[in-house]
C-alpha cells in the first residue's frame, strides 16, 4: 500500500549569503536573526496588564499615563461624592393664641 501526501510543503530553499544570519565578531558562535516584534496599542497594554492581575494605579504608572485613563480604557467608573444634604432651618412654632409671651 503506497501513501501519498497531497498538498505538501516544498522543500526550503537553499539559503543565500545575503539571506544567512550575520554573526558577530570573527569566530564567533553568536547569530542574529531577524525576530518579528508586535508593538501593542496603549488600549491593549492596559488591557494586558490588567488580566495580568495589576491595579489601574500601576498600570498607569508603568506606562506614564493618568489613573483616570487608564479607568476610562477599563470601563470603572468612579462616584463622585454626593452632595452635602442641605441644612434646613426651620423657624420656632408661633405660640399658641392667649399664652403669654415670654420676653427676653
Amino acid at each position: 500500500m503506497a501513501i501519498s501526501i497531497s498538498n505538501a510543503l516544498p522543500a526550503s530553499p537553499e539559503l543565500t549569503p545575503q539571506d544567512r544570519p550575520k554573526v558577530e565578531g570573527q569566530g564567533s558562535m553568536v547569530a542574529r536573526v531577524a525576530t518579528d516584534t508586535v508593538k501593542l496599542s496603549q488600549s491593549a497594554q492596559i488591557h494586558a496588564l490588567r488580566q495580568q492581575g495589576q491595579r489601574p494605579s500601576q498600570i498607569a504608572s508603568s506606562l506614564g499615563v493618568s489613573v483616570s485613563s487608564v479607568d476610562s480604557v477599563l470601563g470603572i467608573t468612579v462616584a463622585k461624592a454626593a452632595a452635602p444634604a442641605p441644612v434646613v432651618v426651620q423657624a420656632a412654632p408661633a405660640p399658641a393664641p392667649g399664652l403669654p409671651v415670654a420676653k427676653g
